[in-house]
């Protein structure tokens, strides 16, 4: 899963558009949705599922946060100890283009993230999948490291 935050632009104003989840917007569907209109902010995910083969790799000695919204500074420190980190990088060279825009902020998503979107997973365009059909969980990566 890679996600992508909204929210306010850089000269503070709102995005102007009522979103709720499972719309189409900012390349992918939103996940979740947090604030009222005008002011709302959130989790956009992107409408492509990574392969389960992707495996991560490495072993990463960083500090990360498992908050909400904390993937884009999560992935940023996980590529600067390691450039070619999967799926970190992934997301990093990822872009997706809707309505004549490219997007590609994408970012792995925290386990706050996740928990998050999950909420609204029948909405999205590319739900969960189940990936261990032995324990019926879905096995996703986040961005989160533990030591």
């Amino acid at each position: 899963m890679l996600i992508q935050t909204f929210g306010f632009n850089a000269t503070g104003k709102a995005t102007g558009r009522l979103l709720s989840p499972g719309l189409q917007f900012g390349g992918g569907s939103v996940g979740a949705v947090f604030g009222t209109y005008p002011n709302q902010y959130g989790v956009i995910v992107a409408n492509i599922e990574l392969s389960a083969s992707v495996s991560w790799g490495n072993d990463f000695n960083v500090t990360t946060t498992s908050n909400l919204f904390g993937g884009t500074t999560n992935t940023a420190a996980i590529l600067a100890q390691d450039p070619n980190a999967i799926p970190a990088k992934y997301c990093n060279e990822y872009s997706a283009s809707m309505n004549g825009i490219t997007y590609s902020d994408w970012v792995l998503p925290t386990t706050s993230d996740l928990t998050e979107c999950r909420k609204n997973n029948t909405l999205l365009a590319v739900p969960f999948n189940v990936i261990d059909g032995a324990s019926g969980k879905s096995l996703y990566w986040t961005s989160y490291t533990t030591n």
